[in-house]
């Protein structure tokens, strides 16, 4: 049996939910019995979240059609290990939005997510960042609603303003 150990400078270089692909290659001899010599990993950071409270986020991507927000309370964790937040089943449950910021609360990584929403004609909704300001403890998201390989909503501002 063989081990590899694949080791990183700064865990903080990691996007919080992005998905890293590389490939594994050994030599010959020491392939399996199907004579396999590389393997495709597919590696992910694990954080450890701990429940902070509950916030309110803001939505006008599914809001009236006048333009007013959704607003709904939802339950905000911390990651342990880093400055990574998880916003639990914002659009549907089971699909959280994850972001990092730095020391100072800017926002560093938001890569694009799966809202859980899927449109009837073009399948399933992600988001992709645009920018970010914050305010207090309050996020103000913009973000494009897009269905990859088929266009876009456009974009819309999002928030969550995070419990005390």
């Amino acid at each position: 049996m063989a081990e590899a150990v694949v080791s990183y400078q700064d865990i903080n270089l990691l996007g919080a939910a992005d998905v890293y692909q590389f490939s594994l290659n050994f030599d010959e001899t020491e392939a399996s019995p199907s004579k396999q010599n590389s393997i495709q990993v597919s590696a992910q950071r694990r954080l450890t979240f701990n429940e902070v409270g509950t916030g309110i986020f803001s939505t006008q991507f599914f809001g009236d059609e006048d333009g007013t927000p959704y607003l709904m309370d939802i339950v905000v964790e911390k990651a342990e290990e880093a400055n990574v937040y998880r916003l639990l089943d914002v659009y549907e449950v089971g699909y959280p939005l994850l972001f990092s910021v730095d020391d100072n609360g800017n926002v560093i990584a938001f890569g694009d997510q799966e809202t859980g929403y899927v449109h009837p004609t073009y399948g399933m909704i992600f988001v992709s960042f645009v920018d970010a300001k914050k305010t207090g403890n309050t996020y103000v998201f913009t973000l494009q609603f897009i269905v990859p390989g088929v266009g876009s909503f456009g974009s819309f501002e999002e928030s969550i303003q995070l419990p005390e």
